[in-house]
């Protein structure tokens, strides 16, 4: 048995907490001196301790409210443009259901926009809006009577980019910026705490420790699998 090795470099914010939680709360339970890991749990509860300071911060920003309201509105702005473009494309009008068929093929491209990050559905809504603004495009757009509807998109993106920028300069102010340096070195407390177990392995674990590294690999197993899907569906959509 040895114990699995948990991709912590690549884990979200949340998903890392979760299980340096997930961690903290197991070694305490066995308590750390069963786990021989007296001299190395204060490290790893006082990065648990801090992290999850700076996390608390991210989420009771006053901007946070107004950004998931901000990014909601430019969702339904583009939902709106999508949704007129696939009805248009049954249109009675010939004329208008090709255009339809035209801006559907850009639409198509695009149609994960809702479910993306917020960064990456910044920069796709303004690649989107661009593709709409070639010559034959914007002509389609009035032809099925979406004409302006790409500036409400527009405006209603760079609403949402104000208040992120608003919302990151609230968020370094407070000093959660620091979530990095606090995640690197909670990251070398968990190793160490790793190391440490693998070693018990070898020269002779308890039962204490057989059954917590089991847990714990079990635990591990759940998060990377997380990562990995997460990874997974991001390429999807990259090769879309």
């Amino acid at each position: 048995m040895k114990i699995l090795h948990p991709k912590l470099y690549v884990y979200q914010n949340e998903e890392w907490f979760e299980f340096a939680s997930e961690l903290r709360t197991a070694i305490i339970t066995a308590t750390p001196a069963a786990l021989n890991l007296a001299a190395l749990f204060p490290a790893l509860d006082a990065g648990w301790q801090k992290a999850g300071k700076a996390l608390e911060l991210i989420r009771q920003s006053i901007l946070t409210k107004q950004l998931a309201e901000a990014d909601l509105a430019r969702d339904h702005v583009f939902s709106a443009i999508r949704l007129i473009v696939e009805g248009q494309r049954y249109s009675p009008d010939a004329a208008a259901a090709a255009a339809a068929e035209r801006l559907y093929i850009i639409i198509r491209h695009y149609r994960a926009i809702p479910q993306e990050n917020y960064d990456k559905e910044s920069g796709s809504i303004t690649n989107f809006i661009q593709d709409l603004r070639t010559a034959d495009r914007a002509a389609d757009f009035a032809k099925i009577g979406l004409t302006g509807w790409d500036k409400n998109l527009e405006k209603a993106n760079q609403t949402f980019i104000d208040l992120m920028r608003g919302r990151n300069t609230e968020i370094a102010a407070k000093g959660v910026s620091q979530i990095k340096a606090i995640r690197k070195d909670t990251d070398a407390a968990i190793n160490l705490i790793l190391d440490s177990l693998n070693i018990s392995l070898v020269t002779g674990p308890s039962a204490t420790i057989t059954d917590f590294i089991a847990q714990l690999n079990t635990r591990i197993q759940y998060y990377n699998t997380v990562v990995n899907e997460r990874i997974g569906r991001a390429k999807a959509k990259e090769q879309e």
